[in-house]
């Protein structure tokens, strides 16, 4: 029996198919049409015993008279573009042709009547066995290449190596070979609470197509020993190819943008449309939302309960590489419960501005409740700086004796004084650990449950009964706060250095949000640090701007006084803004009514007006000559670090142009700290900081060539060219790099440390802090009410008033 292929034209049968071309049948694999009728070929058997024929029924596919395509010439049935997407279907055997744009495939049918197309690409391109290759990774390039022309995706399959350890099979197969698993759910016969099973696409559909190469004897080259190339499935066309697996898959620049993007709590979503508005649409970026959403799934299933010892071990490669980076824990078996860090930035600003520490906790940083507690001061610039970081299991004394210990073991030194709110367990550690610090309570707080203890009567005996000295018996909380007066009211502090310069908690509740803005309750240890660095990493570039204005500019002078000039020159420019405006008013508003004393000291009597009294204030001003000393009654300068109007009077009556050195306090002055306020990943070691900087450096040098190029045309194909041969040739140089691979040095640069196997230490179980459970801030009884009071009332649209009623219900329907 021999099978012969022909073409037939219009409908015909077994007796006029010999009037065909002399009877001997067509052998090309030619496409005839007749009427806006297509035929593909079919198959004429002939028994060479008997000369019998029997032909195989043929379907042909109507089409409109526009759409068909007549040619007995192959090329012009690959070249056309009269219409983007003909899709040419037989559903018998024989084979036809699809054409859709520049992709060309045949759709045959095989013994069982299975559909299989079989794409139609260049010879360079179609893979040859016995095609011999130096390396395993070309030969998976030359097949992913040929994918990528001819309309499917690639996936590793099978694999051998020998005992030598070298791979000695490899399969490349479509990525629809093999079947989905099959799943025991009936949707019908779905208990209460049982989990329902989501609806989804299945992909697999059991292709056969495939590579399959092995090593030959010698041991040195890769041989193409099995090609099959037929599909049983549709081939992606043109507008299809853009959700491919391969032009969605991530690279590792894709990879590192989305962990960037979390250090700044932005999350998958929000990444992908950033990166959808810079390049220029949904279709531009690789990889979908959902590709992007489950890499950050991947990210943290791959540290797991894990990141407590990855937190330890992150400090502890930061400590080898910076001998000045600190960092002690605590745990209880091998559960953490306690960790306080501080790097060389940190404690260089607690030696400089350590003599006033704030510090307050705050909660949903991290998915295991642990407290996060900043400990600030106050820099040259009057802006809080974290001197120090702690993670707590819990607000237990315990906890906060060991984390004060841990602070003092760092800085080795104690603050002139603390503050914090009114927590009871602060209250404790506290005077147990800072045993020469002053401990002041948050005047906020205390003032802000005044109305909430007292009746509106109560509160005006309270501050009268105050001035005389005198405490409400009776009343529990007006005793308490009574007894710790000497803790939260400002005269207590007159005498204390620096204590004007904070009086709440409020530095440190505005750095809780501050660093809120970067951290997230999802967040595991790990990610928290990140979050961490870059909250502190924005704090000090803001300092290093501030630095900068002060070092390269000037400012407007209003005095013509040299005194203020000098000022300009030694204090940084907001201490220079406060001082200058205290010499404004001791030149301006300020007046010396008497002076006493004789010789090398003097009292002057100052007086000046202020807005809030009509009548002038008269304080005194003590001047030493021979020790070069000026003291005023107001005491602003042991509050505050800097001198007052009233001894700038007597300063500039005496024409001096410089303020004494004595009354320079280094913390207000210029350049303190370092300028060298790098990214932290980058000064700790966790990355390669010279391929960082080439990579950047690669980054804004094309942004600036197509920024400078952006309306030359000539420029741009160039640029384009060059790109594009330069691609060529790293294609062929860099062996093709598995996507799963690129994952890995992502995370694993993201991470700073690798995954560990056996963790020593674990992250903490069972806590429950305050916040924990809710979306919500924590308020008092009071600032609900005020919100509710705030909240205007429905208005009843029958009688137009705002008396929390309606129409339905509007007491004029009473009558």
């Amino acid at each position: 029996m021999v099978t012969q292929h022909i073409s037939i034209v219009g409908s015909m049968n077994s007796d006029k198919m010999n009037d065909v071309e002399g009877g001997t049948g067509r052998t090309n694999n030619q496409h005839e049409c007749l009427n806006g009728v297509m035929f593909s070929d079919g198959f004429m058997e002939v028994d060479e015993r008997t000369g019998v024929d029997n032909w195989s029924p043929v379907i042909a596919t109507t089409m409109p008279h526009d759409e068909v395509h007549c040619s007995n010439n192959e090329e012009d049935i690959i070249s056309t573009g009269h219409n983007n997407n003909r899709d040419v279907e037989d559903v018998v055997s024989g084979k036809s042709r699809c054409i859709d744009d520049d992709m060309v495939y045949e759709i045959v049918e095989n013994s069982s009547g299975q559909k299989l197309f079989i794409p139609i690409v260049a010879d360079e391109l179609k893979p040859k066995t016995h095609t011999v290759f130096p390396s395993l990774s070309e030969a998976e390039t030359m097949y992913r290449n040929y994918a990528a022309k001819a309309g499917f995706d690639v996936r590793k399959d099978a694999k051998k190596t020998n005992k030598f350890g070298d791979i000695q099979t490899r399969w490349f197969v479509c990525s629809r070979e093999g079947f989905p698993a099959k799943k025991g759910l009936d949707s019908l016969d779905l208990r209460t609470g049982e989990r329902r099973s989501r609806n989804s696409n299945l992909k697999r559909s059991g292709c056969d197509a495939c590579i399959k190469i092995h090593l030959t004897k010698d041991r040195t080259r890769y041989e193409v020993y099995e090609f099959l190339e037929a599909h049983n499935h549709v081939l992606f066309n043109s507008n299809d190819r853009r959700f491919s697996r391969k032009n969605r898959q991530m690279l590792y620049t894709d990879y590192k943008r989305v962990l960037n993007s979390s250090n700044y709590k932005i999350g998958s979503t929000r990444a992908h449309h950033i990166q959808s508005a810079l390049k220029g649409g949904f279709d531009q970026p690789r990889g979908t939302v959902v590709d992007y959403k489950n890499f950050k799934r991947d990210a943290i299933a791959c540290v797991g309960n894990k990141d407590a010892q990855m937190l330890l071990n992150k400090l502890s490669n930061r400590r080898e590489f910076v001998p000045y980076y600190f960092y002690e824990y605590k745990c209880d078996g091998r559960e953490l419960k306690a960790i306080f860090w501080a790097d060389e930035n940190a404690r260089l600003n607690y030696k400089e501005f350590g003599d006033v520490v704030s510090f307050d906790g705050t909660y949903r940083t991290n998915k295991h409740a642990m407290v996060f507690v900043p400990f600030l001061s106050i820099d040259n610039h009057k802006g809080s700086v974290v001197v120090g970081s702690a993670l707590l299991g819990g607000e237990t004394i315990e906890n906060f004796t060991w984390v004060l210990k841990a602070f003092l073991k760092c800085h080795q030194k104690q603050p002139v004084f603390v503050i914090t709110d009114q927590c009871k367990a602060m209250k404790q550690a506290v005077p147990l650990v800072f045993t020469e610090s002053r401990h002041r309570l948050c005047m906020w707080h205390i003032m802000n449950k005044l109305p909430r203890k007292a009746s509106f009567i109560r509160y005006n005996m309270l501050i009268i009964l105050m001035i005389e000295e005198y405490g409400l018996v009776g009343d529990p909380w007006f005793t308490k706060m009574y007894a710790i007066r000497h803790s939260w009211i400002p005269a207590f502090y007159r005498g204390t250095p620096m204590s004007g310069l904070m009086k709440t908690t409020s530095r440190s509740e505005s750095s809780n949000a501050y660093i809120n803005l970067f951290e997230c309750f999802e967040s595991d240890l790990v990610q928290f640090l990140s979050n961490y660095d870059t909250a502190i990493e924005k704090q000090r570039y803001k300092y290093s701007v501030k630095e900068s204005e002060t070092r390269t500019t000037y400012p407007r002078f209003i005095t013509p006084l040299p005194l203020e000039r000098h000022a300009s020159q030694i204090y940084s420019r907001t201490i220079f803004f406060d001082i200058q405006k205290e010499i404004k008013k001791a030149a301006w508003v300020c007046a010396i009514e008497v002076v006493e004393g004789d010789g090398d000291v003097k009292t002057f009597v100052i007086s000046h007006n202020t807005k809030l009294s009509t009548e002038k204030i008269k304080l005194k001003v003590r001047r030493d000559y021979a020790n070069n000393t000026v003291e005023c009654q107001c005491d602003f300068f042991i509050t505050h670090g800097i001198l007052c109007r009233h001894a700038l009077k007597v300063l500039i009556n005496d024409k001096v142009d410089c303020i004494p050195s004595n009354y320079i306090l280094r913390r207000w002055t210029r350049q303190l700290v370092p300028l060298q306020m790098n990214s932290a990943r980058v000064r700790y070691g966790e990355v390669d900081a010279e391929k960082e900087k080439r990579m950047l450096k690669l980054y804004h040098r094309l942004d600036g060539i197509v920024s400078r190029a952006r309306n030359n045309e000539d420029v741009i194909n160039k640029l384009d060219g060059i790109l594009g041969k330069f691609a060529t040739e790293i294609e062929k140089e860099l062996p093709f790099e598995d996507p799963s691979q690129q994952k890995l040095d992502a995370l694993k640069e993201h991470f700073g440390v690798p995954v560990p196997d056996d963790p020593a230490v674990l992250p903490p179980t069972g806590l429950a802090n305050k916040g924990c459970g809710t979306g919500k801030r924590l308020k008092s009884t009071s600032e609900k009410i005020q919100s509710k009071s705030k909240r205007q009332k429905r208005k009843c649209a029958r009688c137009g008033l705002r008396n929390g009623h309606d129409s339905r219900n509007c007491p004029t329907l009473r009558g």
